[in-house]
């Protein structure tokens, strides 16, 4: 059974050091160019071939790659075209280096997948400043895919990125056969704090809530914010006793945690529903979803049952 101990849940920090890939079967320029990047502050890791260097690529998922062109068994470009075959290192720079500089053949690595090219010739400064260059680009589409995957109020996943998530944690939750819970999660009571003290509270108050559920769940575990005041967590490797376990967890400290707004304290509640996968079952995400709904509604009318 996986732990939920919520002191594990990873605090934010600052972004990796940048890695790089030095594909190259001269050993003495492999060295040249490595010492260089370091001195950039760069992580690096080298392969001596192309093919030892498409297995790094793929079990590092580095920032840049550098890989010169004339290599045994799998050359340069031919690297290139299988990194960008690969969607789990879209977005990787690719930087080919090569004692080939007629236009003809740096047309073709560039045609090939890579992103630059330089001579070998070069001065080594160049290679450093074109992977900062390339640093850079990468920098920005990773925000760009956060900002893509990312709830802009609350910082937890879209419900288009915790879908895309699901499918394919229940797609692996089968192979390994490790349990796996949805929890379908709604507010009660945030229709009083909206109605009451306008939508800037409200705001506020679904920042509090997806900073408790964050902070009492594991940093593996995907968390979302689906729409309004409904969120969302797929607890992995989790069956559903321990996923109920920290539902209440977070319950208990939403009620001690009432959300403060402009002088204010408003108290807020929840309804949670729970569904763990079936073994041996063809269940769809759509299916989890919908068996967590019936559990989150009949959870909610005993809630408005005891108001009322």
């Amino acid at each position: 059974m996986a732990s939920h101990d919520p002191s594990s849940r990873c605090a934010p920090s600052a972004a990796e050091t940048p890695l790089v890939l030095v594909v190259e079967d001269d050993p003495a320029c492999a060295l040249i160019v490595r010492r260089r990047l370091e001195m950039e502050g760069l992580r690096v890791i080298e392969a001596g071939d192309g093919r030892r260097g498409l297995e790094l690529a793929r079990r590092h998922c580095p920032d840049v790659v550098v890989t010169d062109w004339m290599m045994p068994g799998l050359d340069g470009p031919s690297l290139c075209e299988a990194i960008r075959r690969d969607d789990t290192l879209a977005g990787t720079y690719l930087i080919i280096l090569s004692n080939r500089t007629e236009r003809s053949e740096r047309i073709e690595g560039l045609q090939r997948g890579a992103d630059d090219y330089l001579g070998k010739e070069q001065n080594h400064d160049e290679l450093a400043a074109r992977v900062q260059a390339g640093l850079r680009i990468r920098n920005l589409q990773k925000e760009l895919v956060r900002r893509a995957r990312t709830d802009s109020l609350t910082g937890l996943l879209n419900v288009e990125a915790l879908r895309s998530g699901l499918d394919g944690e229940i797609e692996r939750a089968r192979r390994f056969r490790h349990p796996l819970t949805v929890a379908m999660i709604d507010l009660d009571h945030f229709k009083d704090i909206n109605d009451g003290a306008g939508h800037l509270a409200g705001d506020s108050a679904l920042r509090h809530v997806a900073r408790i559920i964050a902070e009492c769940c594991r940093c593996q575990d995907l968390i979302g914010r689906v729409g309004g005041d409904e969120f969302a967590v797929v607890f992995l490797e989790t069956p559903v006793e321990a996923a109920e376990i920290v539902m209440e967890r977070i319950l208990v400290r939403l009620r001690a945690e009432p959300v403060v707004f402009d002088g204010a304290s408003y108290a807020l509640g929840l309804s949670f529903g729970l569904a763990g996968l079936r073994p041996d079952t063809f269940e769809s995400s759509e299916d989890l979803i919908r068996r967590a709904d019936a559990g989150l509604y009949a959870m909610k009318a005993e809630h408005h049952a005891r108001t009322d």
